[in-house]
């Protein structure tokens, strides 16, 4: 009997020991290094009222509203009700963190359109076919595309530089696929130049989303932007031998391969570092077991 006692006090004694060995050594949390540290302490560096990334969460901002401080305002919005892990969670699961159909906001008409999907092989000849509809639909959407316009003499972009599960990503939901689909009527129509320098447009702003301060969200949306751009381009070149000659040198200019700017991920990957390192704590009812065990044994550095 007293091996077993002498046996339980020193498993005891062992275990006690390991637990005040595991808290010593998570108790400090080592220096962070000086460029981790600058990646955290990010701040923006374009104003607010400069920065595309407002006005493109605006975009759907109700008649006689400034789209830029609706986004702004839209943003804020999400960003405080991330603190809340119960609203959080609310939104999630609600799927409504985005700033499109928030307060009377403008929907996009968009719906009986279907061009462009996986399951068809060339937007262009399901745009040429539909010619009466998207210029109903573009009557109807005026507002937004007339928005959407504005936005591309844009040259500035930035990602806020905090982010947390509900920050709206700028996306551009539907509005720039009826703009490339209004180009190609326009082009049907005997417009060639405004077809390239419409396309040219859109390219150069997707570029200019990618050399900016973006997230790897961002910088996947821009991307997707200009390869439709550019697959848009190949097939009316097919259809349209003269407008290559014509206007070589823009086409050229839209097929130009990205730049070591345009390809980089140091934005996207900081990006990251800052959304992972301000959303670990435990997210919405958490028991407190993993609160305890998050406090314990999380060293953020």
């Amino acid at each position: 009997m007293k091996k077993l006692l002498k046996f339980l006090k020193w498993v005891g004694i062992g275990w006690l020991a390991l637990l005040i060995a595991f808290l010593a050594i998570n108790a400090f949390d080592e220096k962070l290094d000086p460029g981790a540290a600058a990646i955290l302490d990010a701040k923006p560096t374009i104003a607010p009222k400069e920065n595309t990334y407002f006005y493109l969460a605006g975009l759907t901002a109700p008649l006689g509203q400034d789209t830029t401080e609706f986004g702004q305002q839209c943003i804020t919005r999400f960003l405080v009700a991330a603190k809340n892990k119960k609203e959080m969670m609310a939104i999630l699961s609600g799927g409504k963190q985005s700033c499109w159909g928030q307060e009377n906001t403008l929907g996009s008409q968009y719906t009986s359109l279907k061009i462009c999907n996986r399951q068809h092989k060339s937007c262009f000849s399901q745009i040429r076919v539909q010619s009466t509809a998207i210029y109903g639909l573009a009557e109807k959407d005026k507002v937004l595309l007339q928005r959407y316009e504005q936005l591309l003499t844009m040259r500035q972009f930035e990602d806020i530089p905090y982010y947390s599960p509900l920050t709206p990503f700028p996306l551009f939901g539907v509005t720039n696929k009826l703009y490339s689909a209004l180009s190609i009527v326009k082009l049907q129509e005997g417009n060639t130049a405004d077809f390239v320098q419409r396309t040219a447009a859109e390219v150069k702003f997707q570029r200019m989303v990618l050399r900016g301060n973006g997230s790897l969200i961002s910088k996947f949306v821009a991307l997707a932007a200009i390869r439709r751009a550019a697959h848009l381009t190949s097939d009316v070149i097919h259809a349209y031998p003269k407008l290559a000659r014509q206007h070589q040198t823009v086409l050229l200019a839209i097929a130009q391969p990205l730049s070591v700017p345009e390809r980089s991920l140091d934005s996207a990957m900081a990006s990251e570092i800052r959304f992972f390192a301000t959303n670990l704590a435990p997210i919405g009812e958490a028991s407190f077991f993993d609160r305890w065990l998050s406090h314990f044994t999380l060293k953020p550095n």
